[in-house]
C-alpha cells in the first residue's frame, strides 16, 4: 500500500499579487515571446550607443518595435547572438516624468533579450524580463547618489505593458519634489516609460516599494555610480528587477576575477524581521536583521566565496568597486544574483563587441557537477573550482574572449557574465528561473515505503503556498543519499507536483529530500531484492484453427508490481507436464504448440511456490475464418479495394458513401460480428450473406460517410445466427481515412434545405429565402453548407431567429443539426425571420485559420397540415402512439426500414388513435407513414431504442 509520508518546513512568506499566472508546465523564467525594455539615462547621455543583443535555443524570427511605429525585423540562429542597435534618442531623459520610450521586442519562439547602455567609460548591461513573468509588486535595487548633479544619481524605471496600468510608488529616499516614504502614482499606457532620478548627496532609492494594477516592467541603478562612494572612477549601473514573488532565501557568490580590492554586496529584504547569514568560504562571517525595504551593505575580500542564507526572501546584489579602489583594469556594474534555487543549467551569454581588454563568467555550480560544466563545448577543469562554505556548491571564474558562449550542465547553476575596460566595465546575470519561490511553504513527498532493487522508481513531490494551493513552474531539487545516491531536478506542474526518478542497485536504506531553498521535505525508503509475486497468462483465453500455432505468454511481475526476469515457470498441457521457461528482461516465458484437433484445450503455468494460473485455447475445424474486408462504393455496389492492414485511403479519392464486405474462408458460418471503432463507433451481428458492415439486400449495401481519422474493424464468424455457438478465428484490421493539405483561402459556397426524414433536399437558401412550409411534407428540417473544397478542417455554423443555434462540424456533412454521417437528424423551423453564418476553418474545432463566412437572411413562413397528427414516445421502445385532434378519424400507419423496406408492425386501432405493437423490430431508425382520411400522409424518421 502507499504511504503518504509528509515532512514539512514552515516559514513565513511575503504574499504578493500575482498578475500573470503560469499555466504551462514549463519553469517560468528569462526566455519568453515578448519583452517591453528601456534604456535609462546613462551619465550625461551623451555618446551612448544602445543595443539589444538576442539569443534562442531554436531557430525564430522576430521584431523590435520602436514607439514612433517603426520596426526592425530579426533572425535568431541557435548558439548564437543576433545583435539590434537601437536609437540612441530612446534613451530616458526625464528625471521625474512619463516619456514614449518603451521598446517591445516579440519572437514567434522563445528567446532571451539583453540589453547593453554603453558610453566610454560609462557602460553596464542588463538581463531583460518576458512580460509572461511580470507581475506587480516589486523592490528596487539602486545605490548612494554621490551629488546633486543628475549625471551622478540613484534612478528607476517603470515600463507599461498595457493601457491603464496605475502604479503607485513609495521612494526609499528623497527624489527631487517626491518625499521619502510618501506614496504617489503614476498612470502609463501600454509603451510609457517613467523615470525617477534621486539627486543629493546620500540618496538612495534602493528600497523603493512599487505596486500596480497590471503587469510592468522595473529597473533599478544609476546614472553613473561611485563605488564604494568617493571611489573613482563612476559607471553607468542598471538591471532589470525580479517581481518580489521570485526573490529567494539561499544564495551562493562567486568574486569578482582580477580584483583585489574585494567586492560589494547588498541585500534587500521583503519581509520584517528577515534573518541573515553570510558566511565565507575562509573566516569571513557577519549576521544581522532587516526590516522590509531595508538593506546591508556588506565588503566581501575578493578571496571569499560566500553562502547568503535569509529567513525570508530577498534581493542580492553584487557591485564592482572602481578602479581606483585596487588600480586593476575595472570600474562599477552591479549584477543581481539569483537564488540557487533559480538557476538554469543551459546559458547563451555575449560580450560587448568593443571597448573591452577583458571578459570573465562566473560560475557557482553544484559540486558534484565539478568537472561536468562546460563552456562553448570546452569542460571547465574541476581543479579550479573553490568549496563554497558548506553549501554543496562551488564556484569558478572563467576568462573567455570576445563572443558568444555557450553554457551547459547536468544539473542548474549560476552563471554570470562580465568584462572590464579602462575606468569602464560591464556586468549581468547569464539568466535565471522566476519560478515564484517565495510562495512556497510547504513539500510534500509521497513515495513508497519499499521499492526493488534494480528497477527505476519514480516518486512525486508537491509544493503548496500558505493557504494549501499548490505552486506551478518551480524547480525541486531532489537528493537521494544512503546505500544509493542520486540528484537532479524537477519542475511542478499546475498541480504544484514534480516527479523524480532513479534506480536502487543496492539493498538497504535510502534517504529522499526534495527541497526548495530553505523549505525541503525528506523521507527514507527501504529498498528490497525483488521475488516472484504474481503470474499472469496472455491471452486467457485464444480462438485458433487446427494446424495453426498458437503461443501463449507468461509474464511474471515480482512484489513492487515490475516484471522479473530468471524465473523458472512450469506447463501443463490438459494435466500433463510439457516443460518449463525461464522469464526474460520483460517478465515473459512462452509455450507454443499447434493444434491438431478441433476441441478446447486447457493450458496451466505456474513457478515454484506460486498460484497455478489457467488459459483456454479453443480449437476450430480449419477454413471457418475471415479472410479479408473490401470497401464497396454503396450506391453503385462496386468493389472499391480490400481493406490492408494499416493502409490509407485518400477521403478525396473515395465515394460520399461506403459499405465494408467481409470475404470469407468458411464452410459452416451461422453468423458473423462487427465491430469498427474510430471516429465513429459501430457493431452488427449479420445472418446473411454477403456479410455487410452496415447491413444489406443481396448485393444493395447500406453505406455511411467515413470521417477522416484512425479505424480498427473486426470481425468475427460463429457456427449460428445471432453471433452464437463456436466462433472462428476472429479478424481485425487497422487503417486510416486521411484528408490531404486544407489551403488557408477556405470559402462556404452556399446553404441547402434538407428534409431531416427522407434526408433529400428541398430547396437552395438564399438571401432573402421564403421557406413556405405548407408546402412541405412536413416540418423535420436541417440546413446543409457547402464548401470549397468539400473537405476542410471544421465548419461553425451559426443561426438566430425563433430558433437560435451554433454548431461545429469536424466532418463532412456539415449540416445545422446532428447527423450520423448518413442520417440527417433535423428540428422544426417556428415562422419568423431568420439570420445563418457558416465561417470555415483549417483545423477541427474551429481552430486554425477562418476562411471567408458566408451570411444570409431567410423567412420560414405556414404550417405543415400533418403538424395536427403527433407520434409519442420518440423514440420508442415496445410500442408507440398515433393521436388525431378529431378522434373521430381512423388511422393507418406503415414502417419502412432504411433500405426501402416495408416492415411488419402490429396496430390496435381506436377512435382517432392507434397503439402500434414494436416488440419485434430491431433497434435502430425507421420511416414512418401515416395516413388518415383528412390529413396529408405524413413521414417522419423514427428510432427504436431497447
Amino acid at each position: 500500500m502507499k504511504k503518504l509520508y509528509l515532512t514539512f518546513l514552515k516559514i513565513a512568506v511575503l504574499i504578493f499579487c500575482t498578475l500573470n499566472l503560469q499555466a504551462q508546465n514549463e519553469i517560468p523564467d528569462n526566455k519568453g515571446k515578448e519583452f517591453w525594455v528601456m534604456f535609462n539615462r546613462n551619465y550625461n547621455n551623451s555618446g551612448v550607443n544602445l543595443s539589444l543583443f538576442i539569443s534562442g535555443d531554436s531557430e525564430t524570427s522576430g521584431m523590435v518595435e520602436l514607439p514612433d511605429d517603426s520596426v526592425i525585423e530579426f533572425a535568431v540562429v541557435p548558439g548564437a547572438i543576433t545583435t539590434i542597435e537601437v536609437p540612441s534618442s530612446l534613451i530616458a531623459t526625464a528625471s521625474d516624468g512619463i516619456e514614449d520610450k518603451g521598446i517591445r521586442v516579440t519572437a514567434e519562439n522563445e528567446i532571451t533579450v539583453y540589453g547593453l547602455n554603453q558610453a566610454q567609460f560609462t557602460t553596464d548591461a542588463f538581463l531583460a524580463l518576458p512580460t509572461d513573468i511580470l507581475e506587480g509588486d516589486y523592490l528596487v535595487m539602486s545605490y548612494t547618489t554621490l551629488n546633486s548633479s543628475l549625471t551622478n544619481t540613484s534612478l528607476l524605471g517603470v515600463v507599461g505593458t498595457e493601457n491603464g496600468t496605475t502604479i503607485t510608488i513609495i521612494p526609499s529616499s528623497t527624489a527631487g519634489s517626491r518625499t521619502v516614504g510618501v506614496a504617489y502614482t503614476i498612470n502609463l499606457e501600454e509603451g510609457q516609460s517613467y523615470q525617477l532620478q534621486a539627486p543629493g548627496l546620500g540618496n538612495d532609492l534602493t528600497g523603493t516599494m512599487i505596486t500596480s494594477n497590471k503587469p510592468v516592467a522595473v529597473f533599478g541603478g544609476h546614472t553613473c555610480a561611485n563605488v564604494p562612494p568617493g571611489t573613482a572612477a563612476c559607471d553607468h549601473m542598471i538591471e532589470q528587477m525580479p517581481p518580489a514573488s521570485s526573490f529567494g532565501e539561499r544564495f551562493v557568490t562567486t568574486p569578482l576575477a582580477t580584483r583585489e580590492a574585494g567586492d560589494i554586496f547588498r541585500v534587500l529584504a521583503s519581509e520584517n524581521g528577515t534573518n541573515i547569514t553570510v558566511t565565507g568560504s575562509t573566516d569571513f562571517s557577519q549576521s544581522f536583521t532587516l526590516n522590509s525595504g531595508e538593506y546591508e551593505e556588506l565588503d566581501i575580500p575578493s578571496d571569499e566565496y560566500t553562502q547568503i542564507e535569509a529567513s525570508n526572501p530577498v534581493l542580492v546584489a553584487q557591485y564592482s568597486k572602481g578602479q581606483n579602489s585596487d588600480g586593476n583594469v575595472s570600474d562599477p556594474f552591479m549584477l543581481l544574483i539569483p537564488p540557487f534555487e533559480q538557476f538554469q543549467n543551459r546559458y547563451t551569454v555575449t560580450t560587448p563587441a568593443e571597448g573591452f581588454n577583458r571578459h570573465f563568467i562566473n560560475l557557482a555550480v553544484p559540486s558534484s557537477q565539478v568537472g561536468n560544466v562546460f563552456v562553448d563545448s570546452n569542460p571547465v577543469d574541476a581543479s579550479e573550482f573553490t568549496a563554497i562554505a558548506s553549501t554543496g556548491f562551488s564556484g569558478v571564474q572563467v576568462e573567455v574572449e570576445a563572443g558568444t558562449h555557450n553554457l551547459t550542465g547536468p544539473l542548474p547553476f549560476g552563471a554570470f557574465m562580465y568584462g572590464f575596460g579602462n575606468f569602464d566595465s560591464y556586468g549581468y546575470p547569464g539568466g535565471q528561473a522566476l519560478g515564484q519561490v517565495a510562495e512556497v511553504e510547504e513539500i510534500s513527498l509521497s513515495i513508497e515505503p519499499i521499492i526493488g532493487q534494480g528497477d527505476e522508481y519514480c516518486f512525486s513531490a508537491t509544493a503548496v503556498n500558505d493557504e494549501g494551493s499548490p505552486v506551478s513552474g518551480i524547480r525541486i531539487d531532489f537528493l537521494v543519499n544512503g546505500v544509493n545516491n542520486a540528484e537532479g531536478f524537477a519542475i511542478t506542474d499546475a498541480e504544484g507536483m514534480a516527479e523524480f526518478c532513479y534506480t536502487p542497485e543496492n539493498i538497504g536504506e535510502d534517504v529522499i529530500t526534495a527541497s526548495v531553498g530553505n523549505v525541503s521535505a525528506q523521507a527514507t525508503i527501504s529498498v528490497e531484492a525483488p521475488t516472484p509475486s504474481s503470474l499472469t497468462l496472455e491471452p486467457e483465453s485464444i480462438t485458433v484453427q487446427e494446424g495453426v500455432e498458437v503461443c501463449i505468454t507468461g509474464i511474471v511481475l515480482d512484489q513492487f508490481g515490475n516484471p522479473l526476469a530468471g524465473i523458472e515457470v512450469f506447463t501443463e498441457v490438459d494435466g500433463e507436464p510439457v516443460g518449463s521457461g525461464i522469464s526474460d528482461e520483460n517478465g515473459e516465458v512462452e509455450y507454443c504448440f499447434t493444434p491438431t484437433e478441433s476441441g478446447n484445450i486447457n493450458i496451466v503455468c505456474y513457478y515454484e511456490g506460486g498460484d497455478r494460473v489457467t488459459a483456454e485455447v479453443f480449437v476450430t475445424p480449419a477454413g471457418e475464418a475471415v479472410n479479408a474486408f473490401t470497401l464497396i462504393d454503396s450506391q453503385t455496389g462496386t468493389d472499391i479495394l480490400e481493406i490492408q492492414v494499416g493502409g490509407s485511403y485518400a477521403i478525396e479519392d473515395l465515394p460520399d458513401l461506403l459499405a465494408i464486405r467481409v470475404d470469407l474462408d468458411a464452410q459452416n458460418i451461422g453468423s458473423v460480428v462487427f465491430d469498427l471503432k474510430g471516429p465513429f463507433t459501430f457493431k452488427k451481428t449479420e445472418t446473411n450473406a454477403p456479410y455487410a458492415l452496415f447491413g444489406n439486400l443481396g448485393n444493395d449495401y447500406e453505406g455511411r460517410i467515413f470521417p477522416p481519422g484512425d479505424y480498427m474493424l473486426s470481425a468475427t464468424p460463429y457456427s449460428e445466427a445471432q453471433g452464437k455457438g463456436t466462433p472462428g478465428i476472429a479478424f481485425a484490421v487497422s487503417f486510416s481515412i486521411e484528408i490531404g493539405a486544407i489551403p488557408d483561402d477556405l470559402s462556404v459556397l452556399g446553404f441547402d434545405l434538407y428534409d431531416a426524414v427522407f434526408d433529400s433536399k428541398i430547396m437552395d437558401i438564399e438571401e432573402g429565402s421564403v421557406i413556405d412550409l405548407g408546402t412541405l411534407d412536413n416540418n423535420s428540417l436541417t440546413v446543409l453548407a457547402k464548401t470549397l473544397p468539400d473537405f476542410i478542417g471544421s465548419l461553425k455554423i451559426e443561426m438566430e431567429g425563433p430558433l437560435t443555434t451554433t454548431r461545429i462540424e469536424n466532418n463532412r456533412p456539415y449540416t445545422l443539426f446532428a447527423n450520423n454521417s448518413v442520417n440527417l437528424f433535423g428540428r422544426a423551423f417556428p415562422n419568423g425571420s431568420y439570420r445563418l453564418m457558416a465561417t470555415p476553418f483549417t483545423q477541427a474545432n474551429a481552430q486554425g485559420t477562418a476562411g471567408a463566412p458566408l451570411e444570409i437572411n431567410f423567412e420560414v413562413i405556414g404550417t405543415p397540415a400533418s403538424d395536427a397528427m403527433k407520434v409519442y414516445p420518440v423514440p420508442f421502445t415496445d410500442y408507440f402512439f398515433v393521436d388525431l385532434p378529431d378522434k373521430n378519424q381512423n388511422l393507418d400507419v406503415q414502417l419502412f426500414d432504411y433500405l426501402g423496406q416495408p416492415v411488419k408492425v402490429y396496430a390496435t386501432a381506436e377512435a382517432g388513435k392507434l397503439r402500434v405493437a414494436t416488440s419485434s423490430l430491431r433497434e435502430g431508425l425507421y420511416i414512418m407513414q401515416i395516413f388518415s382520411e383528412e390529413y396529408p400522409v405524413k413521414t417522419l424518421k423514427v428510432q427504436k431504442i431497447r
